[in-house]
C-alpha cells in the first residue's frame, strides 16, 4: 500500500515543517465615491444610521460637511449635505456626544475661530450648536470623557493652547479648561497607562522653540494633566501626526509619528517597553505625509501603515519592524486624508482616500488571503473516510500536501486518485485509508494573485476498533394510530449513542406494533459499528390504544304512526356501523340498554336517544340521535305499469294494511299489519288491466292506480 501511495504523489521539496498562517495582502478595485465634491479635506468612516454599514463623512475647504450613505457592500449614495458653516474646516471628529445612540460631529473652523458640535437627529436631520467662538486658529478637535463623570467632553487645540470643555450632561459646555500652552495640529486620546482614564498624546512646539516634541499628558483622573515628554533619537523640526497602536504585537500601545527632518519625511515607530518608555525602532521614508493610520491590515500581529503624500497614498507592510517596501494604493495627486474601514463587510479593512487634484473621494478594496479555519488533527478507524478542510478569505487556489514521515522534512503535493479526492479544493477527502497512514501529516497551500499561505499541519491517527458502540436506551410509550398498527422509530428508543469511530447502524428486533401488542413488550435495540462490534440492550415498549370507536347513524330517524305513539318494528333507529381499530366490546342505548331499539314504543314528536360503543380496551364513544314520530307519511308503487311484482314503499316506517280491487270493486288481493318501508307483492296471477291499491293507516286512506301488463 505504501509504495502504491507514493507512486501517486508528485514530489515537492520544502524544508519548512512548522508554518505560521500569515496573511498575504493586496489591493484590488478602486471604488469612486465622488468626483463632484470640491476640494475635499477630511474624511471619516462611521456608521451614521445604525444599519451596520460604514458610511462616510467628508469636509471641504468651503465649510461643507456631507454624508455619503453606504447602501451595502461598499456602494454609496450621492452626497447629502449635513451642514455648511461657510468657513474653512480645519478638523472634524465623530462621537455620540449626547448619548442618544447616533453619531454626532465635532468641528473647528478658521478663520472664524469657532468650535461646533453638530447634533444628529436621525433621518438626515442635523442641528448646529456653537461651543466656543474664541478659539483662535483652531487646528484639532476630539471628544471623550475627560473627568470620568460619564459625559463626553471636548478637547481642542488652537494657537498655543490645548484645552478641554466640560459637558454638564445636557451638552452645555464650560469655558476652556487649560491643559497645556503647546501649539499642535493633532490630538490623540487613549487610556495609554491603563488606569481607567483618558490620556492625551500630541506632537507640539513650545512658544520659544522651533523644535517639535512628542508629549504625553497623563490624566490625573480629575480633569488635570501631568506633562511628560517622549524621548526621541534626533531633533524634529516639523509638526506631524501621532498614532498609538500596538506595532509589535506585545499588547502594549506603541508610538508612531510623522515628521520631516532636513529634506526628508518619515513615519517612525517608537516601541513601548511596558513601562511607558519609548525606544526608537524603525522608520518609513515618505514624501510629506499629511495623515497616516496604523493598523494590522494583513492580520500577522504587526501594525502596518497607510499614509498620504503629495503624490499618492501608500501602504507600508510591517516586515519584522522594517518598513522599506511600499505599495501605491490610491493613485491620487495631492492626497489630503486617508482612513480605513470594512466598507464591503468582508472581514478585512479597506482604505479610504480623499484628494484635491482631481477632487476625488474613493475607497480601495483590500484583498486579504488569510486562513480563517485550520485543518485539525483526526483520529479515525481503519478504512473510514477522512475529511480535512480549510476556510480562507480571498483565495483563488488550494493545493493539499502530505508528509508521510515527519523525520524527512519533505512535503509531497497530492494528485487526484482513488485514495485522495478534492486535492485542489478547500476540502480534502481521503477515501478509506488503512493503518499505514497513521501519523501522516497534511497541510494546504492556499494562494491568490498576491502570494500563498500554508495552513497548520494536521495529523491523522489510525486506531484499531475493538470497542462496541456506547448505547444508552430508554423505555418508550407508543400509541396506536387510526390504523391497526404503529411503527416505532429506532431513534425514539435511544438516549445516547456514540462510538470511537464514526459509523454506527442501529436496528430494532421489532418495530411494528398492533392491537395484539397492547400493554408492555420487551424488545431489543442493537447498535453495530463499522468494524462489526455490536451491543444489544432491552427496551420496554408500552403500547396504548386511545382511539374511541366510531358509530355511524343518522342524526334523525323518522317513523310514522296513525295514533299517539309508535312501536319500532325494525332496525332503522339502530347504528348502521360500529367500528374500532382493535374491536368492539359492546354497543347499547340509554332507552332499553340493548344493541337495538326494535320493539321500543315512542310517543309523537322528538325523542332523544343516546347510543354508546365501547372497545375492548375501555375507550367509549357516545352519539345522540333524534327519533321523530310523525303522523305524516307518503306511499308509492313501482314499477308502474308492472308485469309480475309490484313494490309498495312508505317514506317512514309505520303500520298499515292494503287491498287491491279491480274496476268492478272486487278485492283481488289484501294484506294487514305491514311495517316494512319496502314491501314486494307478487301479482303475476292478475289479468292485464287497471287496478286500484287502497292503503289504510289508522283512519287515513291512500289510493294508487296500477296497470298490469304482459310479462
Amino acid at each position: 500500500m505504501r509504495n502504491k501511495v507514493i507512486s501517486l504523489l508528485i514530489f515537492i521539496l520544502t524544508l519548512q515543517i512548522s508554518f505560521e498562517s500569515i496573511g498575504q495582502i493586496g489591493f484590488g478595485d478602486i471604488h469612486y465615491i465622488s468626483d463632484t465634491f470640491e476640494k475635499p479635506t477630511r474624511v471619516l468612516p462611521v456608521d451614521m444610521d445604525n444599519d451596520n454599514q460604514t458610511d462616510i463623512i467628508a469636509s471641504n475647504e468651503f465649510g461643507s460637511i456631507v454624508l455619503f450613505k453606504n447602501t451595502g457592500n461598499g456602494i454609496f449614495d450621492t452626497a447629502v449635505e449635513i451642514v455648511n458653516v461657510n468657513d474653512s474646516i480645519s478638523d472634524i471628529f465623530t462621537v455620540d456626544i449626547d448619548f442618544d445612540n447616533d453619531i454626532d460631529i465635532l468641528l473647528t473652523t478658521v478663520p472664524d475661530s469657532t468650535i461646533y458640535w453638530i447634533e444628529n437627529l436621525s433621518n438626515n436631520t442635523f442641528v448646529t450648536h456653537k461651543v466656543y467662538t474664541e478659539a483662535y486658529l483652531p487646528r484639532a478637535i476630539a471628544g471623550s470623557d475627560i473627568n470620568g463623570d460619564g459625559n463626553i467632553d471636548i478637547v481642542a487645540a488652537y494657537k498655543e493652547n490645548i484645552v478641554w470643555f466640560k459637558n454638564d450632561g445636557s451638552c452645555n459646555f464650560s469655558q476652556p479648561i487649560f491643559i497645556s500652552n503647546r501649539t499642535t495640529p493633532n490630538i490623540n486620546l487613549s487610556d495609554f497607562d491603563k488606569d481607567g482614564d483618558v490620556d492625551l498624546f500630541t506632537m507640539a512646539r513650545t512658544k520659544t522653540e522651533s523644535i517639535s516634541y512628542v508629549y504625553w499628558y497623563k490624566n490625573n483622573g480629575d480633569g488635570t494633566f501631568t506633562e511628560k515628554s517622549v524621548t526621541r533619537p534626533y531633533k524634529i523640526y516639523s509638526q506631524g501626526d501621532v498614532e498609538l497602536y500596538d506595532m509589535d504585537g506585545d499588547n502594549e500601545l506603541d508610538l508612531t509619528i510623522s515628521y520631516s527632518r532636513y529634506w526628508d519625511s518619515y513615519i517612525s515607530v517608537f516601541l513601548n517597553d511596558h513601562n511607558g518608555n519609548f525606544t526608537y525602532s524603525a522608520s518609513a521614508l515618505c514624501y510629506h505625509p499629511k495623515r497616516f493610520e496604523a493598523y494590522d491590515f494583513d492580520s500577522d500581529g504587526l501594525g502596518d501603515i497607510v499614509t498620504t503624500s503629495y503624490s499618492n497614498g501608500y501602504f507600508y507592510k510591517n516586515q519584522n519592524m522594517s518598513f522599506s517596501d511600499n505599495t501605491n494604493i490610491c493613485y491620487l495627486d495631492d492626497i489630503n486624508d486617508i482612513k480605513y474601514a470594512d466598507f464591503d463587510n468582508d472581514g478585512d479593512m479597506d482604505v479610504l482616500c480623499s484628494g484635491g487634484n482631481p477632487d476625488l473621494i474613493l475607497w480601495v478594496e483590500t484583498i486579504l488571503l488569510k486562513i480563517k479555519k485550520q485543518p485539525s488533527d483526526v483520529v479515525y478507524c481503519n478504512l473510514d473516510i477522512v475529511e480535512l478542510s480549510v476556510e480562507s478569505s480571498d483565495a483563488s487556489s488550494f493545493l493539499w500536501q502530505t508528509m508521510e514521515d515527519y523525520t524527512s522534512g519533505y512535503f509531497y503535493t497530492l494528485e487526484e486518485n482513488e485514495l485522495f479526492n478534492n486535492v485542489n479544493t478547500d476540502k480534502l477527502i481521503i477515501a478509506g485509508p488503512d493503518s499505514l497512514f497513521s501519523g501522516w501529516q497534511f497541510r494546504c497551500k492556499v494562494s491568490n494573485n498576491f502570494g500563498s499561505v500554508y495552513t497548520d499541519t494536521a495529523v491523522i491517527t489510525v486506531t484499531e476498533d475493538n470497542e462496541p458502540p456506547l448505547l444508552v436506551t430508554k423505555d418508550v410509550v407508543c400509541y396506536l394510530s387510526n390504523s391497526t398498527q404503529t411503527i416505532l422509530p429506532v431513534t425514539s428508543t435511544i438516549n445516547d449513542l456514540s462510538d470511537n469511530c464514526n459509523y454506527i447502524d442501529t436496528t430494532l428486533s421489532k418495530s411494528v406494533f398492533d392491537c395484539f401488542d397492547i400493554g408492555e413488550n420487551i424488545i431489543q435495540v442493537t447498535a453495530v459499528d463499522g468494524s462489526g462490534n455490536s451491543v444489544t440492550k432491552d427496551v420496554k415498549v408500552t403500547v396504548i390504544d386511545t382511539i374511541t370507536p366510531e358509530i355511524q347513524i343518522p342524526e334523525t330517524v323518522t317513523f310514522f304512526t296513525a295514533g299517539d305513539e309508535y312501536q319500532i318494528a325494525g332496525t332503522l333507529a339502530d347504528p348502521g356501523l360500529v367500528y374500532d381499530n382493535c374491536g368492539i366490546k359492546s354497543c347499547y342505548n340509554n332507552i332499553n340498554g340493548l344493541e337495538t331499539l326494535k320493539g321500543v314504543a315512542f310517543p309523537l314528536g322528538n325523542n332523544n336517544v343516546e347510543w354508546y360503543a365501547e372497545d375492548i380496551y375501555g375507550n367509549l364513544s357516545k352519539v345522540t340521535i333524534n327519533v321523530l314520530i310523525t303522523n305524516e307519511n307518503s306511499y308509492s308503487v313501482y314499477p308502474n305499469p308492472f308485469s309480475n311484482y309490484l313494490i309498495i314503499t312508505q317514506k317512514y316506517e309505520g303500520l298499515y294494511s292494503l287491498n287491491i280491487i279491480n274496476l268492478t270493486s272486487e278485492i283481488v288481493y289484501s294484506v294487514d299489519n305491514i311495517t316494512d318501508t319496502w314491501f314486494p307483492v307478487d301479482l303475476g296471477f292478475l289479468t292485464n288491466g287497471v287496478y286500484i291499491v287502497n292503503i289504510y293507516s289508522g283512519n287515513k286512506e291512500s289510493r294508487l292506480k296500477i296497470i298490469k301488463v304482459n310479462p
